[in-house]
């Protein structure tokens, strides 16, 4: 992916949520509202967790809402959204940030995933994220590795 993979519409700061269930829709709903995924692809997400259990948790406070391309994935790319309070799955787990993610095949798949991880895979990117209040915050984290590898 030689683009940016994430835009400053796919991001929302200090948001309040009641359940993991409402915050995982509002992170879904931002790839909808930016042409990356149809409805179906967030009820699918929301089904997949009701069936799986909280396997979106992929490192401390952050979550990572998907579901299959099949389910509705128009174009790849992501969704962040920061919480302003932590939401709690039944398993006592917990989570601040959300970066949804909508890949067209599993290439994509990982190509998303390798830049996603190389932003959680330190613990002050995390709380940069966590802690974000600007939007250029995060698009900084998810964009900046991009431009460097040109």
């Amino acid at each position: 992916m030689n683009r940016k993979i994430l835009d400053k519409q796919a991001i929302l700061l200090n948001i309040t949520a009641t359940d993991w269930e409402n915050a995982v829709r509002i992170c879904g709903d931002l790839l909808v509202q930016t042409g990356k995924v149809e409805t179906t692809y967030v009820e699918a997400m929301i089904r997949n967790i009701h069936e799986l259990g909280p396997y979106i948790l992929i490192a401390p406070s952050v979550a990572m809402p998907h579901a299959r391309p099949e389910d509705g994935v128009i174009q790849e790319g992501i969704s962040v959204v920061v919480l302003k309070e932590e939401i709690e799955f039944e398993n006592g787990k917990k989570f601040k940030v959300l970066i949804g993610l909508a890949a067209l095949n599993s290439k994509s798949h990982i190509d998303i995933l390798q830049k996603v991880a190389e932003v959680i895979s330190q613990a002050e990117s995390i709380d940069r994220l966590k802690n974000a209040t600007r939007y250029d915050e995060i698009l900084r984290l998810f964009n900046e590795k991009e431009e460097h590898e040109s």
